[in-house]
């Protein structure tokens, strides 16, 4: 018992450290929190906003896709880039997830940098901004060569620091069938013991995947570091038939000792999954090729 207790202890004075990390972003230069949350989307030169007010209902996207997703084979990659705060991390992206069919990216600063990035990729993305500063809005976003369907964000404010934590939702066509591909981009609330505020985001995200008929895929930072908090995720996906993907070798980033980042699936046949140490964050990137399962 009072090793269990020490050790509580001890997680709540380094995620108090943590949080008091987090909120010197609340004294940077333009920090700001929008009052509702909103997508980005930018592709072909254009950047057009999108309240997210309605999330789940008029399919009012992107234009009407002309390609869609492979169902032989598709790539998703998954990253917290740590707002681009670590050198080379530009490199990183290039050389490990530009081959991906979706690029899914957690802390996503959108500066002149990732700008420049977007620029040279030429593809369809989608920001679900968590906050705003000088860096640029910063938050969670999915990108790919093939426009989605709909999109919608979700957010959820962390408890102590008030800043929120962002999920964003798009559908993406399958070529060639009638079916479509919900992928769901996530950051979980992360400063907090308690697990209120981790199943109210939870809850949100598993509505929008309740209504979903058709394969899945829920990757991002789930910020799994306490037992609690994996189980309550893990049963979460659990009830909507979604798995957790298996990484071999299992390189992904670990906070006391509990690996953090994951991808789960429905309807989808892992073919191959991926992590990468890097030194560009303080999370590895992951990497998982699907393919839509015939069972």
């Amino acid at each position: 018992m009072q090793t269990m207790k020490t050790m509580r202890g001890q997680l709540f004075l380094v995620l108090t450290l943590a949080a008091i990390g987090a909120l010197s972003i609340l004294l940077s230069d333009g920090f700001a929190v929008p009052d509702h949350a909103y997508v980005l989307s930018g592709g072909q030169g254009k950047v057009s906003i999108r309240s997210s007010g309605s999330c789940g209902g008029d399919g009012a996207g992107l234009a009407e896709p002309v390609v869609g997703i492979d169902p032989a084979g598709f790539s998703v990659f998954s990253w917290n880039t740590h707002k681009g705060d670590d050198p080379e991390w530009q490199r990183d992206l290039v050389s490990l997830g530009n081959d991906a069919d979706i690029v899914l990216l957690q802390e996503a600063a959108l500066g002149e940098n990732l700008r420049t990035q977007l620029s040279l990729m030429g593809r369809d993305w989608q920001l679900a901004p968590a906050f705003q500063s000088a860096a640029g809005e910063t938050g969670v976003m999915s990108i790919s060569p093939v426009r989605p369907h709909d999109y919608c964000a979700l957010r959820e404010t962390e408890p102590i620091i008030r800043i929120p934590k962002m999920a964003l939702t798009s559908t993406y066509p399958l070529h060639g069938t009638s079916e479509v591909l919900l992928v769901v981009n996530v950051h979980v609330v992360n400063f907090t013991l308690a697990l209120d505020s981790v199943r109210s985001q939870i809850d949100e995200i598993k509505g929008m995947i309740r209504s979903h008929r058709g394969p899945v895929v829920v990757a991002g930072d789930f910020n799994t570091w306490s037992e609690a908090r994996l189980e309550l995720i893990d049963s979460a996906m659990a009830a909507l038939d979604l798995q957790p993907v298996a990484f071999h070798p299992d390189h992904r980033s670990r906070f006391f000792n509990r690996t953090v980042d994951a991808v789960y699936c429905r309807g989808l046949e892992v073919v191959s999954a991926r992590s990468y140490p890097v030194q560009s964050s303080d999370h590895n990137p992951l990497s998982v090729h699907f393919r839509i399962s015939n069972g």
